[in-house]
């Protein structure tokens, strides 16, 4: 929260922040969020089919949540501003150095978007937002990280997790499988703690309706009468 309440604050960097969402709510790696072209961007169904990544493992379908869905199409009017017009422009273009012609002839160095080429980063953007946000050191990918354990800490099946993810390195698949195993002993104790509430209900109630079976029944008032009755006679 502190690093998006940082990047939420200074316009410059608005390509950290929804990089930053977009990290956070996927699982997606920094160099595939840079390479993201308009064409693998699919609105209505909510996803991206990533088709270029690290390793074979990495050409997937990401489902997007509301607040990925609301960064990508901040970042799709951002770079539409900038010329992306084409399924294979990006979604984040890069800042290029380029020359146009002057007047009498000279040449004329500019600094432009080109929607052709993708991002080289935001590392200027990412350090200076870290360091506002009290987190120096905190890397781009430790994203990733944190969006992998909040699966593990919910039970999220790995088959599932890789399926989005794509190729997990040893060390992480190690980490995923330690932080599971403590979800799974939770909520197994979980389970226990709400089966001996039950039990412990189920066995009140047994033991009231036990009790209200041995007291003998009341005399209607119509016995009563009848007794009274015979005593008077």
């Amino acid at each position: 929260m502190k690093l998006i309440d940082a990047a939420q604050s200074r316009p410059e960097w608005a390509v950290a922040y929804h990089a930053t969402i977009l990290e956070n709510e996927t699982g997606m790696r920094g160099v595939e969020v840079r390479n993201l072209q308009i064409k693998r961007i699919d609105l209505l169904t909510g996803e991206v089919h990533l088709q270029k990544s690290k390793t074979k493992g990495g050409v997937r379908h990401i489902p997007l949540s509301a607040d990925a869905i609301a960064s990508v199409r901040q970042l799709l009017e951002r770079a539409e501003k900038f010329g992306a017009n084409q399924p294979d422009h990006y979604l984040i273009p890069a800042f290029v150095s380029g020359v146009i012609d002057g007047k009498n002839g000279a040449v004329v160095p500019i600094r432009r978007y080109d929607p052709a080429r993708p991002t080289k980063g935001w590392r200027t953007a990412w350090r200076k937002l870290t360091e506002e946000a009290g987190l120096k050191g905190l890397r781009g990918h430790d994203l990733r990280h944190n969006w992998i354990t909040s699966h593990a800490e919910i039970g999220t099946p790995q088959s599932v997790l890789e399926a989005q993810a794509g190729h997990l390195s040893k060390r992480m698949s190690d980490h995923y499988k330690h932080i599971s195993e403590k979800a799974a002993r939770k909520a197994s104790d979980e389970l226990a703690r709400v089966k001996t509430k039950q039990r412990a209900e189920a066995r009140a109630k047994l033991r009231k309706k036990a009790e209200s079976i041995d007291q003998p029944a009341l005399p209607s008032v119509g016995q009563v009468n009848n007794g009274l009755s015979a005593r008077v006679e």
